[in-house]
């Protein structure tokens, strides 16, 4: 097996930034997206499920680009999603936004993620790590 540290900090949303991940779908669409990361063999740093987005800190191993793991992830709590709300599931966005970083932004990292209801309750938004391509214009917007 190699020696790899690869960490990486992907955001996603809902479609059309519909705030449906609420209750039991959020805790539904949480242990999902915990369930296929390690699948894969991903190191879940930190996760947090917001009504209309998710952000997902991760260590990947080498095998796995970050489209393949971005794929399979949505793709299977999505499935999974649809399965379990029926039509109160809308989709993940097709989009998605990443940032890698390295072991001494780990810490801070992970405390972001972990503290996304007050970052975004008191707009103090670490603005890379909320990017990603918009819906209808494929144009670089910040989750707010």
């Amino acid at each position: 097996m190699p020696y790899w540290k690869l960490n990486y900090h992907l955001v996603w949303s809902t479609r059309q930034r519909v705030p449906v991940l609420n209750g039991e779908m959020g805790r539904v669409a949480k242990a999902s997206i915990l369930a296929s990361a390690t699948k894969l063999g991903v190191r879940v740093h930190s996760i947090s499920v917001q009504p209309d987005h998710v952000h997902l800190a991760f260590a990947a191993p080498p095998k796995w680009s970050v489209a393949d793991i971005a794929q399979r992830v949505k793709g299977s709590s999505s499935h999974h999603l649809g399965k379990e709300f029926g039509e109160a599931w809308m989709g993940w966005q097709a989009e998605y936004g990443v940032v890698g970083f390295g072991e001494q932004s780990l810490g801070r990292v992970i405390r972001y993620v972990a503290n996304q209801e007050e970052h975004h309750r008191e707009d103090r938004l670490w603005l890379e790590m909320e990017r990603v391509p918009d819906e209808l214009t494929g144009e670089t917007v910040v989750i707010r």
